[in-house]
């Protein structure tokens, strides 16, 4: 049965044992600065790294770096990174033009030309994972949590890349909730386990 695991970036993520992600046979897809984890140095070698956050865009050279740890690290066409000839640095097609409906489905199906949705798991990391056919899914850090009292696993303000005021995070909360309904939903639907 082929397992994925998913490693975001939420407060929860500090909470796992590396070491059991490190000794199992499943597929590590993460996203963003999962690089920030104090452990990352431990299964950089078996992650997939997934980028959509045009934050990203100047950060070339460090992303680079990375890519000779990692094992692949997708990143979006629209970032025009030179050609660097890298077979584990992969771009994607992404068209950044916001709509409200879910787009869940629509990015699992038209990968790897996908949407931007309201997180970087639902453009890339799960239309990226279903490829690969899984028969269970994990999800680690991925709290939808973004207005409280730390947004992430790592100090925010090793992120400044955002200011958002509260009602644009409560409006992100509840279309992270809805995109995640869409992908239960989709993966009750075709027999696939979702732990989250």
């Amino acid at each position: 049965m082929l397992e994925i695991d998913l490693f975001g970036n939420g407060p929860s993520i500090n909470d796992i044992n590396i070491d059991e992600i490190l000794y199992n046979k499943n597929i590590l897809i993460s996203c963003n600065r999962i690089f920030l984890h104090k452990e990352f140095k431990k299964f950089a070698h078996k992650t997939i790294l997934c980028l959509s956050d045009i934050s990203f865009k100047n950060k070339q050279n460090h992303i680079m770096n990375l890519s000779q740890n990692c094992e692949k690290i997708f990143y979006p066409y629209d970032f025009k990174w030179d050609n660097n000839k890298s077979l584990k640095l992969i771009s994607y097609q992404l068209n950044r033009e916001k709509i409200n409906d879910s787009i869940v489905l629509e990015n699992i199906i038209n990968y790897p030309f996908v949407r931007e949705s309201c997180s970087v798991l639902f453009t890339i990391m799960l239309p990226l994972c279903m490829k690969y056919m899984p028969k269970k899914i994990n999800l680690f850090g991925f709290d939808g949590t973004y207005n409280k009292s730390s947004k992430y696993f790592y100090k925010d303000s090793q992120n400044n890349d955002y200011d958002w005021n509260k009602k644009e995070e409560d409006k992100w909360e509840i279309l992270f909730k809805n995109e995640m309904n869409s992908f239960k939903k989709f993966c009750n639907e075709n027999h696939i386990e979702v732990i989250t």
